[in-house]
Parts: structure tokens; sequence; C-alpha cells
């Protein structure tokens, strides 16, 4: 939504819309938070109370990196697809 919001802003064009992907990529930001989050409360248990053996996102972090970041690209790729598909790319 935020997309559409700041592109009406910039431009004058009357096609902007929300698309389907849109709600998907809000759902994708907020896994990647999530996943921060948690990182991060894992790092203060490891540092503040001595749990060295507590790595469970140390150890998976870059798995859940770069897979958020192939789903996000492969959203992209998809969008793209069909926007020329059904030639609405403006």
């Amino acid at each position: 939504m935020f997309r559409v919001q700041i592109s009406l802003l910039f431009s004058s064009s009357s096609k902007i819309i929300l698309t389907d992907f849109d709600g998907l990529f809000h759902w994708l930001f907020i896994a990647a938070g999530v996943v921060n989050v948690l990182a991060l409360i894992e790092n203060a248990l490891r540092n503040a109370l001595g749990w060295h053996s507590l790595t469970f996102l140390y150890d998976t972090d870059e798995i859940y990196g770069y897979a958020l970041m192939a789903i996000a690209r492969r959203l992209l790729l998809t969008m793209l697809i069909l926007k020329v598909k059904n030639k609405q790319l403006t």
C-alpha cells in the first residue's frame, strides 16, 4: 500500500494501482523483521547470560536471510512476467 501512495505522490499517472504482490511483500518484511528480532534476543542472551551454547539463529541466520531474499526476487520476477504478459507495463 505504501508503494502506491509514494508513487502517486511523485507521479501524475492514473495507472498506478494496488497489486496482489503489494500484500505479499508486507508479509515478507514482517518475516524478516521477526527473524532479526529473534537473532537480537539470542545475541543478548548469549552475551548477557553467558549461554554460549545457544546458537540456533547464529548458525542458520544466513539461510533465513538468503531464503527471504530469494523469495523477494522471485516475487519481483513473477510480478514483472505477469505485467508483461497482461501488457500492463507502464
